[in-house]
This record gives C-alpha cells, sequence and structure tokens, in this order.
C-alpha cells in the first residue's frame, strides 16, 4: 500500500536536504572564513611590517650618511685639511647617496631625499666659494701691506729726492 501524499513527502524531503546541504555549506564557509581571512590578514600585516622596517633602516643609513656628509663639510673649515680631498669625498658620498636611496624609492621619502642631497651640493659648493673668497681676502690683505710698504718708501725716496735738488741748487 502507497501513501496517499507519498508527492508531498518526497518534496518536503529534497526541500529538508537542500536546506540541509546549504545551512552546512555556509557554517563550513564561516568557518573557513573565520580562519582563513586572520591568517591573510596577519600574512599581510607582517608584510606591511617588514616593508616599514626596511624603510625605516633605509631612513637611518640616510641619517647615518647624512651626519657623515655634515662632519665632512665641517672639516672643511679646518686648517691643514686638503679641500680638494675633502670635496672629492663628499661628492663620493653624496653619489653615493643619490643612487642607493633617492634613485631607488619613488615615494615622497625619494623627493625629500633628493632635495638633501641637492642642498649638501649647493652647501658644499658655496662653503668651497667661501674658502676661495677668503683666500683672497687674504691675498688682497697681502697686496695692501705690500703697497703701504712701497708708498712709504716711495715718500722716503720722494723725500730723499726732494733733498738731492735741493742740496744740488
Amino acid at each position: 500500500m502507497k501513501p496517499i501524499n507519498s508527492k508531498q513527502r518526497n518534496k518536503a524531503f529534497f526541500i529538508y536536504l537542500l536546506l540541509f546541504v546549504i545551512t552546512n555549506a555556509f557554517v563550513v564557509g564561516i568557518v573557513y572564513f573565520n580562519f582563513k581571512v586572520p591568517d591573510d590578514e596577519n600574512q599581510f600585516l607582517h608584510n606591511k611590517i617588514d616593508y616599514l622596517s626596511l624603510k625605516t633602516e633605509e631612513q637611518k643609513d640616510f641619517v647615518q650618511k647624512m651626519n657623515r656628509v655634515k662632519s665632512l663639510l665641517d672639516t672643511m673649515d679646518t686648517h691643514g685639511v686638503s679641500r680638494e680631498y675633502v670635496e672629492q669625498l663628499i661628492s663620493t658620498e653624496l653619489a653615493f647617496m643619490r643612487t642607493n636611496f633617492a634613485a631607488r624609492d619613488s615615494s615622497y621619502l625619494g623627493d625629500m631625499y633628493n632635495n638633501v642631497i641637492v642642498t649638501y651640493l649647493e652647501l658644499k659648493v658655496a662653503k668651497s666659494q667661501l674658502k676661495e673668497l677668503e683666500d683672497a681676502k687674504s691675498d688682497i690683505d697681502t697686496y695692501v701691506e705690500t703697497i703701504d710698504k712701497l708708498n712709504d718708501k716711495l715718500k722716503e725716496v720722494e723725500r730723499d729726492l726732494s733733498i738731492c735738488r735741493q742740496l744740488n741748487r
């Protein structure tokens, strides 16, 4: 004997089965995202931390190079140091900084690095010109002293000449 509502029972069973599969898929999806998404976020954050620590190290290296160039610029003012040699060292350091920091970084830091390097180059040129002007000033002072001595000698010779002319009359 067959039940009268077998079609309805089969339909209800298939609906139950479909909802059961959908619910289980939903639960499995939630569990998957609950465990997988934090792992992906964690990996992303670790990559971000690594990137930021690398940038921090680069900035520390750049600051060390800046301090080295600053100390070399300060040694340009001391006497007894070969100015050309120090200028060559400064140019070498700045070229190293440009190739290793400014050229590699395409962010806003690259522009900052480049501006600092250009400023140091201008400072080197200005200090070099200042030293040349100081040397020229000392030369001018020497020439003024020589002129004063020669003027004194000229006055002395003119006086002697004047005395000789008076004696010859």
